[in-house]
């Protein structure tokens, strides 16, 4: 039961971060906002631990142990590497990235991920809309998913882990928001 919370805590940082982006510019997330930031995040979390359920299926419980620790682990390198690289770039540029677009002409569909947290009040309103905490949410839960197919492997339960996470999501959002 630990591992749920725990990995849910570490999952719970970008919303804790984009929170206190927000919070420091004075932009609002409400309760809506926040209930679709949640949905988001558990349906990409979710997603993810049903396809890890598949190649559980495939793969032996020896083995599945294995990829899901070393999966969770390159994330935690990656996420260090990355933030580290990011930082150093801001610290010689000065400007954060911007919206990164993913485009996927077959499905004619554009998925908005966010670097940049303030970006997501795309009106400029200062507040947070349930429509900008789509991509805010579709943002946050991709980055659970690999996390999620890790937790899948190691056997962890989906019934625990996807209220966990988009609890501990929305708690990091509004927690961030009092932080900045």
């Amino acid at each position: 039961m630990a591992l749920p919370i725990l990995l849910a805590l570490a999952l719970s940082v970008d919303g804790l971060v984009a929170g206190a982006a927000y919070g420091m510019r004075g932009i609002s997330v409400p309760k809506r906002s926040l209930a679709v930031i949640a949905l988001c995040t558990a349906l990409c979390l979710g997603g993810a631990m049903l396809a890890g359920g598949v190649v559980r299926e495939l793969v032996s419980e020896g083995a599945m142990r294995r990829l899901g620790a070393c999966i969770l682990g390159a994330i935690g390198f990656w996420q260090l590497l990355h933030g580290s690289l990011e930082y150093l770039r801001q610290q010689a540029t000065g400007k954060p990235r911007g919206v990164f677009k993913v485009r996927v002409r077959d499905l004619g569909i554009v998925v908005q991920i966010l670097r940049e947290p303030a970006l997501a009040d795309t009106d400029s309103s200062g507040r947070i809309d349930p429509k900008e905490a789509f991509l805010l949410g579709t943002a946050l839960g991709l980055d659970a998913f690999g996390a999620g197919l890790a937790a899948a492997l190691l056997q962890l339960s989906a019934a625990a882990l996807v209220p966990a996470v988009a609890g501990a999501q929305v708690v990091g959002t509004v927690a961030g928001l009092y932080l900045g």
